[in-house]
């Protein structure tokens, strides 16, 4: 019974007594209170409204359609019309939340990252014919991979440290994967990655176009294309106006590398 959303619209279930989901691309997040109590949290705000199993899918339903009704060709997520929420959804605090899973989250085991996501088909087919037949492996929300059990004998295309700069950068496919981008994001953020110009406390969000697919939460650093050159908004979004325009892309290498 829910109208038609756009492709990329989600929903996270993140119940536990810490939240795990916190930088996950989503619209909708099932979470839980500080004081243990389920509640409903629309993306681009801090807090959200309490519900419960009997209530659950009247809230949706209404938040959907909501969503559905208010929605244009440029606002297609729920971050995107977070300031126009209505004020009955607001003001329950969410619990603590862990806002990303690392390598020092596992006593046992072993965890490997993809660098933003994409990994080449072969280095994941040389993978799989080294893992055990009864070996479990679970998909982390951070675009990692979890053998539960011992280690993974072929790593070739994967983060498997925590010191590697990547895991601190976020970036869309890019020129030429996606239409909407007009530069190459990857390559960019390999060039970032390489030079060591990113201050170890900082995030970094590279998008190709104003739309932020990426991620959706803030970032200390976030670089946009804009008509083959970059624009620098700090400690913003995407959409958000940037502080600096036009930049090419040693520009950009070198007004990381003094700020």
């Amino acid at each position: 019974s829910l109208p038609a959303l756009p492709a990329k619209f989600g929903f996270v279930i993140d119940t536990g007594p810490q939240r795990f989901l916190a930088r996950a691309s989503a619209d909708i997040r099932l979470e839980c209170a500080s004081n243990g109590s389920l509640i409903f949290r629309c993306d681009g705000q801090d807090t959200g409204f309490e519900t419960n199993l009997e209530q659950f899918a009247e809230d949706v339903s209404q938040i959907v359609s909501w969503f559905s009704q208010n929605q244009t060709a440029e606002k297609r997520r729920m971050k995107h019309l977070a300031d126009t929420l209505p004020q009955k959804w607001l003001g329950t605090k969410v619990s603590t939340s862990i806002e990303t899973l690392g390598f020092d989250h596992f006593e046992t085991g072993q965890m490997m990252a993809a660098a933003y996501g994409q990994i080449h088909a072969s280095e994941l087919y040389q993978l799989s014919k080294s893992i055990d037949k009864d070996a479990e492996i679970m998909v982390l929300p951070n675009r990692a991979l979890l053998k539960l059990k011992g280690t993974f004998t072929q790593t070739k295309g994967f983060i498997t440290t925590a010191l590697d700069t990547r895991l601190r950068i976020a970036a869309c496919p890019g020129k030429p994967a996606c239409a909407s981008a007009t530069v190459d994001t990857r390559k960019l953020a390999d060039d970032i990655a390489a030079a060591g110009i990113l201050n170890p406390s900082e995030t970094l969000h590279i998008s190709g176009c104003a739309k932020g697919c990426a991620s959706a939460l803030p970032s200390d650093i976030c670089v946009t294309g804009n008509d083959a050159n970059y624009d620098v908004i700090e400690k913003g979004c995407a959409w958000q106006t940037a502080s600096v325009t036009s930049l090419s892309r040693s520009a950009v290498l070198s007004w990381l590398a003094t700020h």
